[in-house]
């Protein structure tokens, strides 16, 4: 895992301890990806990229050239992403990254297409691509609830044609429910 999968991983584990700290005790399954999205975007930063929620390549590519591009902009880069993450030292776009509440696959699938119609048509290099997706699951025993969380997220990777990257997962002991995030990053 590269530093930039490292910061998105961290800050959704941190959004997760604050919304659970701000709402008394709340999981995240329960927000807004906005608020993963901010918490991830300070993470990032703090790794030497820049990353811009709710943006899409065009606007980084008008609005960091120098001198400002003169025709039309890079194919399929008029797309909004959840985070938009470019290089402080060169400004090169580094990935586009996608977050999602996902309580099945279909609702990834799009995502996933979103994604790789861009990443198929760019023109700003390599750029990768991610899905991040946070979920929870009831059981009886601890060790069903991770387990069930880990088989989906394996399951969503597979099925995706993407790498799954270290899920996170957090079960009390003593509670029904786990609540976990995964990073996948696409494959192509």
């Amino acid at each position: 895992m590269n530093k930039l999968e490292q910061a998105i991983i961290d800050g959704a584990r941190a959004a997760h301890a604050d919304y659970e700290c701000f709402t008394g005790g709340y999981w995240l399954s329960y927000g807004p990806e906005s608020f993963l999205t901010y918490a991830i975007a300070r993470k990032i930063y703090k790794e030497g990229f820049y990353a811009v929620p709710e943006c899409s390549p065009k606007t980084i590519w008008e609005e960091q050239s120098d001198p400002k591009p003169r025709g039309r902009p890079p194919k399929n880069s008029r797309q909004r992403f959840d985070l938009v993450v470019w290089n402080q030292a060169n400004n090169g776009i580094v990935a586009v990254l996608e977050i999602k509440k996902a309580w099945n696959i279909t609702n990834l699938s799009g995502d996933r297409k979103k994604i790789d119609e861009y990443l198929k048509t760019n023109d700003f290099g390599k750029v990768a691509g991610y899905l991040l997706a946070y979920n929870e699951a009831e059981g009886k025993r601890r060790t069903d609830r991770t387990d069930m969380l880990k088989k989906r997220f394996e399951y969503w990777a597979q099925k995706l044609n993407c790498t799954l990257l270290e899920p996170h997962i957090k079960a009390p002991r003593n509670a029904e429910w786990a609540w976990g995030v995964a990073l996948l990053r696409l494959n192509r």
